[in-house]
């Protein structure tokens, strides 16, 4: 049996392209490895029916967990799922801590170089909820089983005081945005939004 990825990034600002781009396809020929494209995506394969019964991740093959972010066989392993319901609730990648009413414990998390990898057997944020990510790094989701998203997820900023997780990175000043020049040819674009 099979299991999929689910791999959801609340990346930080600057990023020029989205992580998952990598993922994208329009054919099952476009993704590479054993990989089929599904919505859109690049997964692995699943056997599993939706209602099947959840599997334990200790069954799971950690080399299946492909990912351009992680060796799945070097994260940890999820200690169950993460099922927020409705409300608002708050994780710090600083911390690695989950707030919220009646917060669960905090899901397994290891830093590695994109950010704060949490690592669950799946992942819900269920109608009505909202995440709230912060913290210097960006948020990684390694959902060893189903990610089912109807609420909302917040790792934006809000002005220089309220910032969402990975924001400002240190090479963010390489990418500044900079007045549009004059010329013959016409007055070019430039900015951006970032003279707010």
């Amino acid at each position: 049996m099979k299991y999929a990825l689910v791999l959801a990034a609340a990346l930080a600002a600057c990023y020029p392209e989205p992580r998952s781009a990598g993922f994208a396809c329009q054919a099952t020929a476009d993704c590479t490895g054993n990989r089929v494209c599904d919505d859109g995506f690049c997964v692995l394969p699943t056997e599993a029916s939706v209602d099947a019964a959840p599997v334990d991740a200790a069954e799971v093959d950690c080399t299946e967990l492909a990912s351009k972010l992680f060796d799945g066989c070097d994260i940890p392993r999820p200690d169950g799922p993460l099922t927020l319901g409705a409300g608002a609730w708050t994780y710090d990648t600083d911390t690695g801590t989950l707030a919220g009413p009646g917060a669960p414990a905090s899901p397994a998390s290891k830093v590695i170089a994109a950010g704060r990898l949490i690592s669950v057997d799946g992942f819900t944020v269920s109608t009505g909820a909202t995440l709230r990510v912060t913290g210097a790094a960006p948020l990684v989701v390694a959902s060893w089983q189903a990610v089912s998203i109807a609420g909302a997820i917040d790792a934006g900023s809000r002005g220089s005081t309220d910032r969402g997780a990975g924001a400002n990175p240190a090479d963010c000043a390489a990418r500044a945005a900079a007045a549009g020049q004059n010329s013959n040819a016409g007055a070019g674009g430039s900015g951006g939004g970032g003279f707010a």
